[in-house]
């Protein structure tokens, strides 16, 4: 190869050299656009997604004879997230002028938690779980111990249009600020509701209306109702006696309790009340029966965070009453099972096969429970435990009475000879 030709060569790899570096640039540069809008339109998308609340719940509670009962009202920061898809987290933190509570419920699209945190005294990482976390499957709270119900009457604003829409069934469902897997005081109530036409289906007005076509057909069949805990003893069935009878007391179409939104603002698409109202009855109390009225007031709207969770945090160890792991056939009942979760292992998934391995391990050691049996069956055995018990204390005096006429006879025949 002559000097010219290579110098030709040299003069055309450098040209091309230069075109492929002004081709990765533009490259470079359309791909860095790209990603942009891509990031742009996934950052819109999301907060698009839903919508973030904040404000106040004021409760007031009333005694029998109307009064307002001022250990029994409180005011109470509130946080909400709403997610177009029907997830939603509620934060509450009640104003005490010492400690602070924090209650969370959440719903992540298959299990609803719910976890009541105190703090106590000046010490702010001293925070302990005041009841067991409580895992139940699907979109239906469960939160027993919280006295002011202010998480329920949250999720009926924010999260129960979903349930509402896809799951109540015949119109009615239990009532949610009365543990429904424990008390048959939630039972037998008609759903009268109007929903906002898209998802997240906010609730616009509900109604609980008592009705007696919703009761069941027997004692037994009200006690034995698929979503109630196996009772311990004697002393559940005599309390779900006393409830149906109180139940009973309330006429058929007395108005429970109602729900009210007001004043709507629209963010991302999901339509928000910025004002709330619900009111509890009953009809042997005075001032119209009123017993409790719960005000909320929205003072902020905001974007769904992106990094939202739909998963209350893990402040320390928590002992957790699981419910996703439910059994009930004619013979046997498990209610759920418990462990505990830590901020290391954080929240375990329904599919853990450290769960599935304790509710198989739960069931396999159960037997029949006496309560999911028919009156009839618990009489019999009433029946058999009494002529046992007959029998066990009559025992010790027939043979007394056998070997005293043993003894007799025994006696007799000495003199007779």
């Amino acid at each position: 190869m002559n000097s010219q030709t290579e110098i030709y060569a040299f003069r055309f790899t450098r040209s091309e050299r230069r075109k492929a570096l002004r081709l990765k640039f533009v490259s470079s540069s359309f791909l860095a656009f790209v990603c942009v809008i891509l990031l742009s339109s996934a950052s819109l998308l999301r907060s698009e997604d839903g919508a973030s609340v904040s404000g106040y719940l004021i409760v007031k509670s009333f005694s029998p004879r109307g009064q307002l009962m001022s250990q029994w009202s409180s005011t109470n920061e509130f946080r909400a997230s709403i997610a177009r898809d029907g997830r939603y987290a509620v934060e509450i933190r009640p104003k005490y002028e010492k400690g602070e509570d924090i209650i969370y419920l959440t719903f992540d699209g298959f299990d609803t938690y719910f976890v009541h945190y105190q703090k106590s005294g000046d010490d702010k990482n001293s925070v302990y779980a005041k009841t067991p976390a409580y895992i139940s499957e699907g979109n239906y709270p469960f939160s027993p111990w919280e006295e002011q119900k202010r998480a329920n009457i949250l999720w009926l604003v924010y999260g129960a249009g979903l349930y509402i829409h896809d799951s109540m069934t015949n119109n009615t469902m239990p009532l949610p600020w009365v543990p429904a897997r424990w008390s048959l005081l939630a039972y037998g109530y008609r759903v009268e509701h109007e929903l906002s036409p898209n998802l997240p289906y906010i609730p616009h007005q509900l109604r609980f209306i008592r009705d007696y076509a919703l009761d069941l057909s027997s004692e037994d069949a009200e006690m034995n109702r698929p979503e109630l805990d196996t009772a311990s003893g004697d002393q559940w069935v005599a309390k779900w006696k006393d409830e149906l009878n109180t139940r009973n007391s309330f006429t058929n179409g007395f108005l429970d309790a109602d729900i009210n939104t007001d004043d709507f603002t629209n963010r991302n698409g999901v339509e928000i009340p910025l004002f709330f109202s619900w009111r509890d009855f009953n009809p042997h109390w005075l001032n119209g029966g009123l017993r409790c009225q719960y005000n909320g007031i929205v003072t902020n709207v905001t974007d769904l965070s992106p990094s939202e969770t739909f998963l209350p945090p893990v402040l320390g160890s928590l002992g957790v009453n699981d419910s996703r792991f439910r059994y009930r056939d004619a013979k046997r009942a498990l209610d759920g099972i418990n462990y505990r979760v830590t901020i290391a292992t954080s929240w375990k998934p329904r599919n853990s096969p450290q769960l599935k391995e304790q509710f198989k391990a739960g069931l396999s050691g159960i037997g029949a429970s006496p309560r999911n049996m028919p009156s009839e069956i618990r009489k019999k055995r009433l029946v058999a435990a009494a002529v046992v018990l007959f029998f066990a204390l009559f025992l010790p005096v027939f043979l007394y009475m056998v070997a005293k006429r043993n003894k007799r006879g025994i006696s007799q025949a000495k003199e007779n000879l």
